[in-house]
């Protein structure tokens, strides 16, 4: 593994609602009035919203964009009201006061928006995922060259500027082992799929 992406919820800040609960209260009683925006069908972030919708028994109408772009855009002129991005995309505007952090989908606060609650936080713990990045190499590499390439990566990955440069980049640098990191595979695999089938989400 060389790094992973935070992922958080934004709203705009026309959008009244101003807290995770309230946009649950809203949704409810709103039903299908609710405009979330999508950065890509059938990414990362189409799921967390998939599954923000089965877990809170709300009805979202979901709007496929072609990237972060296009939806932070219309975040900010109030076309949509939610959406779930990488933290690159929308942290500016977010320290900007021009668009709302609701809360993140990881683990642990990010340090870049310490007082942002995660989803766990908030009683969600599904709601737990970031894009990630890892290296690989061809099936068959002799396991003496995976390790030592690992060793390396590791290394880097722990020199403090590249700390700063992934931090940046919004990025969290993840060190493992190549057994850590394919089982992190299978598991990502196994959690998606599941996803996919409990809630029925489709690439269109």
């Amino acid at each position: 593994m060389i790094a992973d992406v935070t992922v958080l919820l934004v709203s705009s800040p026309s959008f009244k609602p101003q807290t995770v609960k309230e946009v649950i209260a809203y949704a409810k009683a709103n039903p299908g009035k609710l405009n979330a925006g999508l950065p890509a069908v059938g990414s990362m972030q189409h799921m967390l919203m998939e599954l923000f919708r089965l877990r809170t028994g709300t009805s979202i109408n979901m709007i496929p964009y072609k990237g972060s772009g296009p939806v932070v855009v219309d975040l900010l002129a109030g076309v949509v009201d939610t959406d779930f991005d990488n933290l690159p995309a929308v942290i500016e505007y977010v320290k900007a006061n021009r668009l709302r952090a609701l809360a993140v989908a990881s683990e642990k606060r990010s340090e870049l928006l310490p007082d942002t609650p995660t989803f766990v936080e908030l009683g969600l713990p599904d709601l737990v995922a970031a894009p990630w990045f890892a290296l690989v190499a061809p099936a068959g590499t002799p396991k003496e060259i995976v390790d030592r390439i690992n060793d390396e990566v590791n290394k880097t990955l722990r020199a403090p500027s590249m700390k700063a440069l992934l931090e940046k980049q919004g990025a969290n640098a993840v060190f493992s082992t190549p057994a850590e990191t394919r089982e992190y595979f299978r598991k990502e695999i196994d959690k998606w799929a599941k996803v996919v089938a409990e809630t029925g989400a489709k690439l269109e």
